[in-house]
């Protein structure tokens, strides 16, 4: 979950401190962090060394026992809290600490500018062996101090591993405690596998050892990203926020596009589970290019305002929720996607998900992460995905125009329109005009050729064997396509779309 550093949160701040010098230690181990970027347009003016100023200098003189005590616990305080590092080549100071509305921890990062407006209140007042009285403020005093908490090799997401010296690991655990009383989680696996794969036990194996690599293997990138379809009610997000409980820091629901392909990606710095509630258009072509990447590739480009992109390994898994149809452009060959068509058989049932939140709540969210954390993946390959009728679906929808167009003649059983059959022969020029007024029809003038050399090249990738024949009519010579029977035509556009996969069509 994403963190935002408004005014009322930086007034809380303000009047935590106010009339301090430092802050309380504590020994409770923070149980969430990320990065929550905050800039401003003077930032890069605040990266300069901060001048001497003349009670600095003073201070450095200091002699007596009390004063250098007073100054060590002003500066054991702030280390407890903040911590200088490099994010994308820039030097940024960062708070951790626990936001007042999730109770979860939190990494935030600050200009030199901010952490000094930040504590601008704050002096720290000693005295010299002489009884004079000598102050300065604490940003200054912190940021020149050798002994200030620092981490000069950067920030790291390293989930399970030990980070290297002068790295600060993002890596804070899951968010909830295992249970091994497996019993209690009797309920979410029902659910998995009769809603959420709507009875189908091949998907269900298949959703569980996907859930279990993500959690055995925190920092590898899932490869697949699981895809629900729904109806409103039906169920399909539950599942991914049970995954972002469960890996609490490191999961986040995101509910917009921007989130998940979006330039300013910093809030995925931190993230291992990531959940696309509603949020990708299957349209947009750049979008999905982005989408791709961040499900396979083994590396993230990361950019946050005002900070150099810099690369990262990529942790991301991946779960995706829709009422849409057409959720994820999928190609010929796609294996990225597991694509599931959540059943309708709890739908708007209220007081059976009342039931099942509570029973999650109660300890049926630890006992499935026990379960995954146990569960046999020796023998499972995430690359292996199941054949589904919805990802059929996603490869018909994403289809290019001309082939989309052949798939919707090829159902409707006839070349042309106005035809009530198949033709085995059909005249050029008839199935060009029928392609182009099509394009028309769509809007894709701009974007699709409609001559007959184009259309050929089309109808031969398809048709391996198309043959080509004339008959005299009227007086002049027409040329005519020689297509396959329809049942033989349908059987070659689903290996040429659908990699031999069966499509539905009107008979079935």
């Amino acid at each position: 979950m994403t963190a935002k550093l408004t005014t009322d949160y930086f007034k809380r701040m303000l009047e935590a401190r106010q009339g301090t010098q430092h802050v309380e230690a504590t020994d409770a181990a923070p149980a969430t962090a990320q990065v929550v970027p905050l800039h401003t347009p003077d930032a890069k003016k605040a990266q300069a060394t901060p001048p001497k100023t003349d009670a600095l200098a003073q201070l450095d003189t200091i002699q007596t026992d009390s004063t250098r005590e007073a100054l060590e616990d002003a500066i054991e305080a702030l280390n407890r809290e903040f911590f200088v590092s490099i994010e994308g080549g820039t030097v940024c100071i960062f708070i951790e600490g626990t936001n007042p509305e999730t109770g979860l921890h939190e990494l935030i990062g600050l200009s030199q500018a901010e952490f000094r407006l930040l504590h601008a209140n704050r002096t720290v007042t000693t005295t010299d062996t002489n009884g004079n009285t000598k102050s300065a403020n604490l940003a200054d005093v912190w940021l020149r101090a050798p002994q200030r908490r620092q981490y000069p090799n950067g920030i790291a997401l390293l989930p399970g591993m030990e980070a290297p010296e002068g790295v600060y690991n993002l890596w804070r655990g899951f968010g909830i405690e295992p249970d091994r009383s497996t019993k209690k989680a009797a309920p979410l696996l029902w659910h998995l596998r009769n809603v959420v794969c709507a009875g189908n036990h091949d998907h269900f194996l298949y959703l569980l050892g996907w859930m279990a690599r993500c959690v055995q293997h925190p920092a590898k990138p899932a490869e697949v990203a699981i895809v629900m379809r729904g109806g409103r009610g039906t169920g399909k997000s539950t599942v991914g926020r049970w995954m972002c409980r469960l890996f609490g820091p490191h999961g986040m629901h995101v509910l917009h596009s921007r989130h998940l392909v979006g330039t300013f990606n910093a809030h995925l710095r931190g993230v291992c589970m990531l959940f696309a509630d509603e949020a990708f258009f299957a349209g947009d072509r750049q979008g999905a290019d982005v989408l791709k990447g961040l499900v396979t590739e083994p590396t993230l480009t990361i950019e946050r305002k005002g900070v150099d992109a810099y690369t990262a390994p990529n942790r991301l898994k991946i779960m995706m929720a829709s009422n849409s149809d057409w959720v994820v452009p999928a190609g010929i060959d796609e294996r990225r996607y597991l694509v599931l068509d959540v059943s309708d058989c709890r739908k708007q049932k209220h007081a059976y998900f009342d039931k099942l939140h509570e029973q999650a709540e109660d300890g049926g969210l630890a006992a499935l992460l026990h379960i995954l954390m146990h569960h046999d993946t020796s023998t499972f390959n995430v690359r292996q995905v199941p054949s589904t009728s919805g990802l059929v679906d996603q490869k018909l929808l994403s289809l290019p125009a001309f082939d989309r167009w052949l798939y919707e003649r090829l159902y409707s059983g006839a070349v042309l329109e106005h035809d009530n059959d198949w033709k085995h022969e059909q005249r050029r020029e008839d199935v060009t005009g029928a392609f182009e007024q099509y394009v028309q029809s769509h809007g894709l003038g701009r974007y699709e050729r409609t001559d007959a050399a184009t259309v050929g090249r089309h109808l031969r990738a398809v048709f391996p064997e198309l043959g080509e024949t004339q008959h005299r009519e009227t007086g002049s010579r027409n040329r005519y396509w020689v297509l396959p029977e329809l049942d033989e035509a349908r059987r070659q556009f689903e290996r040429y779309a659908l990699s031999g996969e069966h499509a539905p069509w009107p008979t079935d």
